[in-house]
């Protein structure tokens, strides 16, 4: 993906860029920074990691929780249940503080997904972790400067 973002600046001809990528797309824009430094001008990863395999206690993501909920997800039948199901998934994956986000913008999110976009694509999720787990750890390439 990283190849494909660089090949789409190439035809239109930009040379620098800032990027900025969210969730797994941190994760491309910090590999597009470590194979074409000369390229970018600034990284900003939010809500990324540069290594899902951290071994650290504090750090040892497990998908059970997840894994759960999505096998749940299977056996919704109405609005109500999908959004309990949503709220603990947003929770799951943003932690404790989620409590603290717009519960009527991401419902109202979470319904649109589901009613015009046929629901949530689990299969691209598990892709999207298979890849990154796939790939080594960037963690120590990357150089963090104030």
């Amino acid at each position: 993906m990283m190849d494909d973002a660089i090949a789409v600046l190439d035809k239109n001809g930009i040379d620098k860029i800032h990027v900025l990528g969210y969730s797994m797309g941190g994760y491309i824009a910090q590999r597009i920074a470590l194979k074409y430094p000369n390229r970018v001008l600034s990284l900003t990863s939010l809500s990324s990691t540069a290594d899902l395999k951290d071994d650290h206690p504090e750090f040892n993501w497990t998908p059970a929780p997840m894994v759960k909920l999505f096998l749940r997800s299977m056996l919704l039948k109405d609005d109500t249940s999908f959004l309990k199901y949503y709220f603990e998934a947003m929770q799951n994956t943003n932690g404790n503080d989620s409590y603290a986000m717009n519960l009527t913008s991401i419902g109202e999110r979470g319904l649109y997904e589901l009613h015009n976009r046929r629901g949530f694509n689990i299969k691209a999720g598990e892709h999207q972790v298979k890849a990154i787990l796939a790939s080594e750890p960037i963690y120590k390439q990357l150089q963090f400067q104030p």
